[in-house]
């Protein structure tokens, strides 16, 4: 410090300091109007009080930074604060939309479901009816009491099943008597009339129709069908259905029904084509 400087400090009558603010402090503006005002003297009680961190104003400023430090504090935690409710109240709410998206897609998936299972269980008790499986077999009775030649001490045994003792033999009827109450020769006289005019009706309603059964092929009135081509197939028990021929052979044409629910077949013989108790129409193309 020059010697000028020293004297205009040591002249300066004392008055009072202002103290200065902690962001004039910061900007060196108040720091240097207030340590010019100064005697040397007093810079130096004042540096001696600074090194032990007793001065005033460094306790002041200590103090507004340490608020300001508790404010910043305060106001970062009250910001992650509402930043973890707002993101809990995000989560909750996605997972509350995710569970009821997941309840609707399980109760579509069972009604699928169940819709399924209700047209294979229908389907399984159609093709159960149309199988024989339920029919009553006659088993192979054994006689208990038919001595073998391997029986030693009299003893008797059951014979195996071969060959020859497997199958039962076929009761032979009885022969039947039939008492007339007309003479055989008016009772001969009715039945041919019967039989003559029933044939005469059957040649005059009778219609025969014109199929030929090839390998893969066959032709109907004059119309040609390959195998594997889509037809509409009518007789006396399904009427008439949407088909397919799956088999074609020189004596029988195999019909399955297209529908995916119809599980119904047809066996067409050439006499049953011929005499018209199975028609084949073609299917138009839409």
């Amino acid at each position: 410090m020059s010697v000028r400087t020293r004297r205009q400090l040591t002249r300066s009558s004392p008055k009072e300091i202002r103290t200065p603010r902690y962001h004039e402090i910061i900007d060196n503006t108040g720091m240097m109007a207030f340590f010019s005002e100064k005697t040397l003297e007093e810079l130096e009680v004042d540096l001696k009080m600074a090194e032990k961190g007793t001065h005033p104003y460094l306790i002041s400023c200590q103090d507004e930074f340490e608020e300001k430090m508790q404010d910043s504090l305060e106001r970062t935690e009250i910001s992650n604060t509402l930043t973890k409710q707002l993101l809990k109240e995000e989560y909750e709410m996605q997972l509350a939309q995710i569970s009821k998206d997941t309840d609707e897609k399980l109760r579509n998936m069972r009604a699928e479901m169940e819709k399924d299972l209700e047209m294979l269980e229908k389907r399984t008790e159609m093709e159960y009816s149309c199988l024989e499986i339920n029919k009553p077999t006659t088993s192979n009775h054994i006689d208990v009491t038919k001595k073998t030649l391997r029986g030693r001490g009299g003893g008797t045994l059951i014979e195996p099943p071969t060959y020859f003792n497997a199958t039962p033999r076929a009761p032979v009827p009885a022969a039947i008597t039939a008492n007339y109450l007309l003479p055989d020769h008016e009772v001969l006289k009715d039945l041919n009339a019967i039989f003559s005019n029933s044939a005469s009706i059957t040649s005059r309603s009778q219609k025969l129709y014109d199929v030929h059964l090839q390998k893969m092929k066959f032709v109907y009135e004059g119309k040609s069908y390959k195998q594997g081509e889509e037809v509409y197939v009518e007789n006396d028990e399904y009427g008439k259905i949407p088909a397919k021929a799956e088999n074609i052979t020189d004596s029988v044409v195999f019909f399955r029904a297209t529908q995916s629910w119809d599980i119904r077949q047809v066996h067409a013989s050439l006499s049953d084509l011929i005499e018209g108790r199975v028609k084949v129409y073609k299917k138009k193309n839409n």
